[in-house]
């Protein structure tokens, strides 16, 4: 969890400052980061 975290805290939130499509690409990465947490 603390590995998401620093991502969504830094790398997402930088992107998603940007806009644009880095910003749909990591909001995509996150969404699918979680949906594997939760499955497992």
């Amino acid at each position: 969890l603390k590995l998401l975290d620093e991502h969504l805290a830094h790398c997402v939130a930088d992107a998603v400052a940007q806009g644009g499509p880095e910003a749909t690409a990591k909001l995509t990465e996150a969404s699918n980061a979680i949906a594997r947490l939760v499955r497992s």
